[in-house]
């Protein structure tokens, strides 16, 4: 999340527990930095459940959508500042603290409802991260995602030989500019969903990525660049760059 190629952990909880954002400080060391990045005062309230970070604008800097709604459907009875049902939150990485713009990005975010399940793909395949919202007694909810691809932007999609063939456990880090960006390749995350195995990149006004380095489960490194942005590229390993 902070850029440091080492990988975060997000934990969603229960109302009035918070979210945790805990931060690798290697060494096999986390510290939890989810109120100062401002993510725990606006989550405590509620259950979240799904989240996902995800370059919605392109900029480089990952956000994060969080699905949220309470497991117990007469809460209020209880509780009666805490709901059933809570609109879905949007994160924008703002120079590395968080700020919710749920209600500055379309009338799609703004009805409560009873999040669960958190899924990016682009599947429209414009280069911007959309997101399917699963929720309790309601039909999925497809968000596309318009206008986020104004930046420039590069998809990879990576396939394994002598690792397996759809490469879960490979890790990608991305160079543009003098900025890297690291993503991993896993076979699940959020909430009882599995988001889009393509791994895409926000380059904002760059045009290209200046080097990709393909750490494969294998243990095999690859290294390739530059490579052009805008569009989806499949790379396999130990072959390089292909359609």
């Amino acid at each position: 999340m902070d850029g440091d190629g080492r990988l975060d952990l997000l934990v969603t909880n229960f109302n009035a527990q918070g979210t945790f954002l805990h931060l690798n400080q290697g060494a096999m060391s986390f510290t939890d930095r989810g109120a100062q990045l401002g993510l725990s005062m606006s989550l405590f309230k509620v259950s979240s459940f799904g989240a996902r970070f995800l370059d919605y604008d392109s900029d480089r800097d990952p956000d994060l959508f969080v699905a949220s709604g309470h497991p117990f459907a007469p809460v209020a009875k209880v509780w009666p500042d805490v709901r059933y049902a809570e609109p879905p939150f949007l994160f924008e990485n703002e120079g590395g603290r968080f700020r919710d713009v749920a209600r500055e990005r379309g009338e799609a975010l703004q009805p409560p409802r009873v999040g669960r399940g958190v899924a990016v793909a682009d599947y429209d395949n414009d280069g911007d991260p959309d997101v399917l919202l699963l929720t309790v007694g309601e039909p999925p909810r497809l968000l596309r995602n318009d206008g986020g691809n104004r930046g420039g932007w590069l998809g990879l999609h990576l396939v394994g030989t002598r690792s397996g063939t759809d490469a879960i456990g490979a890790r990608v880090a991305l160079t543009a500019g003098g900025r890297t960006q690291v993503r991993a390749r896993v076979g699940g995350a959020s909430y009882l969903t599995s988001s889009d195995p393509r791994l895409l990149f926000g380059l904002g006004t760059l045009g290209r990525a200046d080097e990709v380095e393909v750490r494969w489960p294998s243990g095999h490194v690859e290294r390739l660049g530059p490579v052009d942005g805008g569009r989806y590229v499949r790379i396999t390993e130990g072959r390089g760059v292909g359609r």
